[in-house]
C-alpha cells in the first residue's frame, strides 16, 4: 500500500474516532443537563364521604339526582324516581353521590327523608336541597336545628345551598353596587386563602376588599 493511502486511512480513522468521542461527550453532557431537581412535595386535598367507602373511594357525582314526579316533558309526566328501581340503576352505573335534586326540604321534607333512606340503602350520598337555608333569614342555632332533621342520615353529605348564583346578589334595587352581608364575606374568605383580596364595589361607588370589610380575619 502506498504511503499516501496509508496516511489517508489514518486520517479518516482519526476523524471517525474524534466524531465518536465528541458524540459520547455530548451525550454525557446532555444527560447531566437533563437531570431535573426533585420537586417539593405539595399537599393534596381530597373530598370523600363515609357512605361511599371513605377516602379509598373516589366520589363519582351525578349533578341531577332522583326527583318526584312533579314535572312533565312534552306533555308527558316524568316518572317517580325516588324508589328502589332508580336507586339500583344509579348504583349499577357507578354513581355514588347526587349533588342536586329539585326535591326541596322546604316544601316536601318527607320525600327528602325518603331520598336519604334510599341513599343509606344503596350507599349513595346526597346533598340536600333546602331553599330555606338559601335566604339567609335565620340564626346559626335555627340553621343547626333545621339541618339536624336530616343530617343524621349516613347518606347526608351536605346542603346544596344555591344553584346558579348570580352577580345581582351584590347589586341593590337601583343597580348600584353594595357590600355582601357579613355571613357572605366570611364564606367568600373561607373558600380560598387569598379571597380576602377580592374587590367589592360599595354603595357610594368606592372600591374596597373583602379583607377590609371583615373586622377580624382568621
Amino acid at each position: 500500500m502506498k504511503p499516501t493511502r496509508i496516511i489517508s486511512c489514518f486520517l479518516a480513522l482519526s476523524c471517525i474516532c474524534a466524531a465518536f468521542s465528541g458524540c459520547a461527550g455530548n451525550t454525557q453532557n446532555d444527560k447531566e443537563s437533563s437531570v431535573i431537581a426533585p420537586m417539593e412535595k405539595e399537599p393534596v386535598y381530597s373530598l370523600s364521604f363515609d357512605i361511599i367507602g371513605g377516602s379509598d373511594v373516589m366520589p363519582i357525582t351525578g349533578y341531577y339526582g332522583p326527583r318526584l314526579s312533579t314535572y312533565s316533558k312534552n306533555g308527558e309526566a316524568l316518572p317517580e324516581m325516588i324508589n328502589d328501581e332508580y336507586y339500583q340503576m344509579i348504583q349499577e352505573c357507578g354513581v355514588n353521590v347526587a349533588c342536586y335534586s329539585p326535591t326541596d326540604y322546604e316544601y316536601t321534607p318527607e320525600f327528602v327523608l325518603k331520598m336519604l333512606e334510599f341513599g343509606d340503602k344503596y350507599q349513595i350520598g346526597h346533598f340536600v336541597t333546602d331553599t330555606k337555608l338559601s335566604t339567609g333569614q335565620f340564626t346559626d342555632s335555627e340553621a343547626a336545628q333545621r339541618t339536624n332533621n336530616y343530617a343524621n342520615y349516613a347518606s347526608f353529605c351536605g346542603v346544596h345551598v344555591c344553584d346558579e348564583p348570580y352577580l345581582e346578589g351584590t347589586i341593590d334595587d337601583n343597580g348600584k353596587g353594595c357590600a355582601p352581608c357579613g355571613r357572605c364575606r366570611e364564606f367568600i374568605n373561607c373558600i380560598h386563602d387569598e379571597n380576602y383580596l377580592c374587590q367589592v364595589i360599595l354603595e357610594d361607588g368606592t372600591i374596597t376588599t373583602i379583607g377590609d370589610l371583615l373586622p377580624n380575619r382568621l
